[in-house]
Parts: structure tokens; C-alpha cells; sequence
């Protein structure tokens, strides 16, 4: 599974080598948060067990620049429609602190058993007052969030920001 810059997954089949599916997310095609088009990759998700012919059982995601997170199905490249609002995720229903700057989703969510850590990219880098920052966690098959992880302490956000997530997340399953 591969994402592009237009925020578009792409299904390969190993052998031959050829496209099985195409996703288009349709987003807005505009720099709303960074100087250019970005899309670091799309993560994959399934259950413990998948039940053959059940849909949605695998799941792909990808973000796009005006923070959504689009979750398909892995086998036949459709929106999955009990994941959030008919497959799309708008994490910015959730930017209470920082409502102020826009956020994307253009790194790919850690994905850990059944959750999603999603982190955000927004327009940080263009003020002297910048976002604090933060880290959601959501269930991987509805999209429901789980917990929300603040980067920097409520007393500490007038005098430093930018501590959100800017590339692929790692972490100890320990």
C-alpha cells in the first residue's frame, strides 16, 4: 500500500507487480498548513482474526492536509463506513486548545492492536505564537476517540509551542 503527494492510496500487487486498487480521498489540493503537498505513507490495520468475505476487516489510512483520516478497505480499496463519519475522520472536531491553527495529517498513525495514535503537522512554522500540540488516540475500527495526549503543560503553553508530530511516530509495546 502506497500513498502520493495528492493524498491517493495505491493497492500493488507484489506479483506482477500491478495496481489491484486506487483510493482517492478527493481532498483539497492547497497548502493549508505547509509550504507544499505532503503525504508520509499510509498505515495498515487489521483485526486479530479476520473472517473471509467480511469487509472492513483490513484497513489502510491514510491524512490529508485539512486533517482528515480516511480509512479504506484493504481488499477492495472502498471507504469503510463504520470507521467515524462514513469512513473519514475529522481530527480537527477535537483542535479545542488550538483552534486557531488548522492542523493536517501527514504522517501515517502508529498503529498498535486495535488503536491509532494520530499525530498532526499545522502552520507552526509561520507565527511567534505557535500551537502547543498533541497526540490522539482512536479505536482503529470506529474512529471513536480513545484519549487525547498533551505535548506541553497547560501553564507552560504562552511561552513555547510546536511540540506536535512532524514525521512517522514510534513506540515501546512494552
Amino acid at each position: 500500500y502506497l500513498a502520493s503527494p495528492f493524498y491517493r492510496i495505491f493497492a500493488v500487487a507484489p506479483e506482477p507487480g500491478k495496481v489491484k486498487w486506487t483510493y482517492d480521498t478527493h481532498a483539497v489540493l492547497k497548502r493549508l498548513t505547509q509550504p507544499e503537498l505532503t503525504s508520509r505513507g499510509a498505515a495498515y490495520w487489521q483485526v486479530a482474526s479476520p473472517e473471509a468475505g467480511r469487509s472492513c476487516q483490513k484497513m489502510v489510512y491514510v491524512g490529508t492536509m485539512d486533517a482528515k483520516l480516511h480509512a479504506v478497505d484493504a481488499d477492495t480499496g472502498t471507504l469503510c463506513p463504520g470507521f467515524a463519519k462514513g469512513g473519514i475522520l475529522d481530527i480537527d472536531q477535537w483542535n479545542k486548545p488550538d483552534a486557531k491553527w488548522p492542523q493536517s495529517i501527514l504522517q501515517p498513525p502508529n498503529v498498535y492492536k486495535d488503536t491509532l495514535f494520530i499525530g498532526w503537522a499545522g502552520k507552526d512554522w509561520a507565527n511567534k505564537a505557535t500551537p502547543a500540540g498533541h497526540v490522539f488516540a482512536v479505536d482503529a475500527r470506529t474512529g471513536k476517540r480513545k484519549w487525547t495526549f498533551n505535548d506541553v503543560y497547560e501553564q507552560d503553553r504562552a511561552n513555547t509551542g510546536t511540540a506536535n508530530v512532524r514525521a512517522a511516530m514510534s513506540f515501546d509495546r512494552a
